[in-house]
């Protein structure tokens, strides 16, 4: 079972980072201990971009780097393979998704690498409202038809339980579709 919590049609990044909060205080008051991964689709986009993958193969990939957490780097590098990525741009890609420290030097260094992008400029107004457990994770995927913005998933720390247990995020185009 999962708990969702989305965002429709709300132009301010206050509702992503309140739908994260919600998602924190359900798990509180069940008095479970847990972590939010937050990414932001346009991020994904623009660092695929970067690595010059193709747009054909860009889906394809993205549904490969959303298994790191269960296959690990070697299995998505196996899977990449096969999907035609030549290995230097799979190192390429694993050097900017796996960005190390707290969320501040992450999105430090993806500004250096990507440049402008408004993904990020969502992901630092997001995670300036929030606060407690959020992690901002540039390999985070989910949602890739319909996503368009921030993306979050909720674990629990001490990983007795693999997946996520809550998830969401805005897709701003759904209704018009």
């Amino acid at each position: 079972w999962q708990s969702d919590v989305d965002a429709v049609g709300i132009k301010g990044m206050e509702a992503d980072a309140e739908m994260i909060m919600l998602a924190q205080q359900l798990f509180k008051k069940l008095k479970l201990d847990v972590v939010v991964k937050v990414n932001n689709r346009k991020i994904l986009d623009v660092i695929l971009e970067k690595v010059k993958i193709p747009g054909d193969k860009q889906i394809d990939v993205i549904l490969s780097v959303d298994k790191l957490d269960k296959i690990g780097m070697e299995g998505v590098s196996a899977e990449l393979k096969t999907k035609g990525l030549k290995e230097d741009v799979i190192q390429q890609l694993f050097e900017i998704l796996l960005a190390e420290g707290k969320n501040a030097d992450k999105l430090k260094y993806l500004w250096k690498v990507l440049g402008e992008c408004e993904g990020l400029t969502e992901m630092e107004k997001v995670l300036s409202y929030t606060e407690g457990d959020v992690e901002f994770d540039p390999s985070l995927a989910r949602g890739l038809s319909y996503y368009t913005g921030t993306v979050y998933e909720v674990y629990l720390k001490d990983k007795s339980i693999a997946g996520s247990l809550a998830a969401g995020g805005r897709y701003d185009k759904m209704i018009g579709a």
